[in-house]
């Protein structure tokens, strides 16, 4: 329950004069109004009459809880509410002499004489109803600052003439620290602190207070009401800055009797005002930074305010805009007056409008804009006014303008496709079909659009294709994006066709779609397997053509090696008797007496055969061999070794060893650096 400025005496602290009682209850603003035990109004202040529409004559006699249009809990009538405590505080409404209610917060005290029994109850009412209303208004308005506005309990404390607490309330006891029954007798100036205590002297310097308190306290017996801020301390001996209302009261002499304290704790105060003004600072520098060009107008359309980006965009300075006519920024040379019930909407009702409008520079140059307009009223006693924030949209308007005609294009491009060209959203519902499409498929655009592109898909392919749609949405990855992938579809009238498709994947906002280009492959299928018939054929012919080779040339083969077989043979008969019937004879004639000119003629006919014989070198070298060295070299030539050999001739290693030093002498391999293996295998 909000207690703000209502007093929070528990008890009534002992009687003070009745001239300063009388004079509280005169010129308070809240209405007072005493009952008797029973509930019967025996006294009634102004403020209380001014606050019912009733005079007091009307006011006494009549029972308290008739002011109200509804006991205030439950059945409980207040002289029964009233004895549960010693003092009560609550919110009711009280009902006006014309029949209205309006909010109100009660404090009920009620005195008891020294038996004990209660003798009369004292009701302090306070009227709530614009409280209510600025409550409503702030809350509405300025939702998430409720906590910081919260209004708390203000302080109240009343003084003798030398400045002596007299009485306290629970709202002062509660903010300073201290008892009731310590602040009474106290003198009210132990409640400020030091002057020169450094503390204290920064934090006022950064909060605006004077610390110096003289001037106030002379104006306590020369104002009726003095208002302004100080320091209090706390009885920690913490600080605090609060808002003080000083009102004395006077006795009938015209001196002052009596000073009656309000204290409210404004430190949540003084850290909005800071907060407020970093608000500020942050929104100033946002107003100048922002490339947005902004100005301000009052209610008759004079620019008084602009930020350096609308300075920058217009070419003017501030002080040639400031005070400027808002329409001179216009190109309109006529400068026409708005209709009276454009400026009625514009300033006087909730007003905000988004439009392109064009705006002329100093130079002269016009150039588009995307204008914003809202109106504002800084509070009721202020005038309406406009803020208006303007962006330079020239180039976006030549990007449009060359958007447009890009999209011209595309769209000529489209619609002349020879090939389909077919855009689906993610549920792959068709959104977009061109003339291409329309041949191929034979539906037109209007029937295409909307439909599910999975109804032209045979139904052995759908889930494939639901398949790469559903991972689509989850990954992002579109398994169907190969270049190009083949498949098959139905055309309007159920005809399968093959179709060779190429699809890309594409955003807007938050939605996917996939633009896939398909083309008619029928033909080329139909060629495809005709040719793939026709090799299916050819490879039949070739495989049984190369059967029929390979008979061939295994009878080739068998043919070659029998001719091999031949010339072998005819080489060793050759070479048997070049050996044995004429290289005998001639080294005979060599060895009998020749005179120069047979043995010259000997010579001639031995190189000369030598000639004839030389295709069969090998065989007349291989000749020369003993049929152990030919043994030898037929071990040699399949890679046996020395030790090897003589174990498979049943021979010494050292004769093996003489053996091959023979054949590669009689081989004329003597000294030469020639394996003897690689040697005989050549010579097969």
């Amino acid at each position: 329950m909000d207690t703000t400025g209502i007093p929070h005496d528990e008890t009534i602290a002992a009687p003070v004069d009745q001239r300063l009682y009388q004079g509280i209850f005169t010129m308070t603003g809240d209405g007072i109004f005493v009952t008797d035990e029973k509930g019967y109004i025996v006294q009634a202040n102004p403020a209380l009459c001014d606050m019912l529409g009733r005079s007091e004559k009307e006011l006494i006699g009549s029972y308290g809880a008739d002011l109200m249009p509804e006991a205030p809990v439950s059945d409980i009538d207040l002289k029964e509410m009233v004895a549960l405590s010693s003092s009560s505080l609550f919110e009711t409404s009280y009902i006006h002499k014309n029949g209205s209610t309006f909010p109100v917060a009660l404090r009920v005290t009620n005195i008891f004489d020294e038996s004990g029994p209660t003798t009369a109850v004292i009701v302090c009412v306070r009227d709530i109803t614009e409280r209510k209303h600025f409550e409503a208004v702030l809350k509405a308005a300025y939702g998430f600052l409720e906590k910081v506005f919260n209004m708390t309990g203000d302080g109240i404390y009343v003084t003798d003439d030398m400045g002596y607490i007299l009485m306290a309330n629970k709202t002062l006891c509660d903010m300073t620290g201290y008892s009731e029954k310590e602040i009474v007798g106290m003198y009210s100036t132990e409640f400020y602190p030091e002057q020169n205590d450094p503390a204290v002297v920064e934090k006022a310097a950064e909060d605006g207070i004077a610390v110096d308190y003289t001037k106030q306290f002379e104006d306590y017996y020369t104002k009726n009401v003095n208002i302004f801020e100080a320091y209090y301390k706390r009885k920690n001996g913490s600080v605090f800055p609060v808002g003080l209302s000083v009102r004395n009261t006077e006795n009938l002499a015209g001196f002052t009797s009596a000073i009656i304290v309000c204290v409210r704790d404004i430190t949540d105060h003084k850290q909005f005002e800071a907060d407020m003004q970093e608000a500020y600072d942050f929104l100033e520098d946002i107003f100048n930074t922002t490339g947005d060009g902004i100005y301000v107008t009052d209610d008759v359309g004079t620019i008084v305010s602009v930020n350096k980006s609308l300075c920058d965009m217009l070419g003017y300075s501030e002080d040639e805009l400031v005070g400027m006519p808002a329409v001179d920024i216009t190109p309109d040379p006529e400068k026409t007056s708005l209709d009276p019930d454009m400026i009625e909407e514009m300033y006087h009702i909730d007003y905000a409008s988004h439009f392109e409008t064009v705006y002329q520079k100093k130079d002269g140059t016009v150039f588009t804009v995307d204008a914003k307009i809202n109106n504002f009223r800084a509070s009721v006693e202020h005038s309406p006014a406009l803020i208006v924030s303007v962006r330079d949209i020239t180039e976006r308007k030549q990007a449009q303008i060359a958007l447009r005609e890009s999209e011209d294009r595309y769209r000529s491009v489209v619609e002349t496709a020879r090939d389909a060209l077919i855009t689906v959203d993610e549920k792959g519902e068709i959104v977009s079909w061109n003339h291409g499409a329309e041949v191929l498929y034979g539906y037109t655009a209007e029937e295409a659009v909307g439909m599910s592109f999975f109804e032209m898909i045979p139904p052995l392919f759908r889930n494939t294709h639901r398949e790469a749609l559903r991972q689509l949405m989850q990954t992002g990855e579109n398994t169907l994006q190969r270049n190009p992938l083949e498949g098959y579809a139905y055309t309007k009238d159920r005809q399968v066709i093959a179709v060779e498709n190429s699809s890309s994947l594409w955003r807007s906002g938050d939605h996917i779609y996939v633009t896939s280009i398909n083309r008619d492959i029928t033909e080329r299928k139909k060629a495809e397997e005709a040719l793939k018939t026709a090799h299916s054929q050819l490879e039949i012919k070739v495989r049984e053509r190369t059967e029929s080779l390979e008979e061939t040339n295994t009878a080739l083969r068998v043919l070659l090696k029998n001719r091999d077989e031949e010339r072998k043979s005819l080489e060793q008969k050759m070479t048997a008797t070049f050996n044995e019937l004429v290289m005998p004879y001639l080294d005979k004639i060599r060895k009998s007496t020749l005179n120069d000119m047979q043995e010259s003629c000997l010579d001639i006919v031995r190189s000369n055969l030598n000639d004839i014989m030389s295709p069969f070198a090998h065989s007349i070298k291989i000749s020369k061999l003993t049929p152990t060295e030919v043994h030898v070299a037929g071990l040699i030539k399949m890679g046996k070794n020395t030790k090897e050999i003589a174990e498979l001739s049943n021979l010494s290693p050292r004769t093996i060893e003489g053996h091959r030093d023979n054949i590669r002498k009689k081989l004329g391999l003597k000294n030469e650096k020639i394996n003897l293996r690689t040697y005989l295998l050549s010579q097969e």
